[in-house]
């Protein structure tokens, strides 16, 4: 049983030594960041602007138009991918800076 475990873990570690493992390390990274970015952020955002342009404004039928096309251009998932991109991309190059050997 020793002898297995001990070769997944060097098999996992030469994974995320090659490119293919970065690969995978950034798109799982992105994976939980798009679903936490979601979650946290674009979602209350959301349901923020909704009830704002429906609630409080005289002849509200105009915002509640607005947020049905809203809704139907995806606008909450094209602001997720454009958040968790971001996101992602400083959080990898700074592991990158803090992993690289410096010679």
């Amino acid at each position: 049983m020793p002898l297995l475990i001990a070769s997944l873990l060097s098999g996992l570690a030469a994974l995320f030594r090659s490119q293919i493992g970065t690969w995978v390390v950034t798109a799982l990274a992105w994976l939980g960041l798009a679903w936490a970015t979601h979650e946290f952020a674009v979602q209350p955002w959301i349901d923020n602007m909704r009830a704002q342009m429906t609630g409080a404004t005289p002849g509200g039928e105009w915002g509640s138009v607005l947020m049905a096309y809203a809704g139907l251009m995806k606008f909450d998932q094209a602001c997720t991918m454009i958040a968790s991109a971001v996101v992602t991309k400083f959080g990898v190059n700074a592991a990158r800076a803090v992993l690289v050997r410096r010679a």
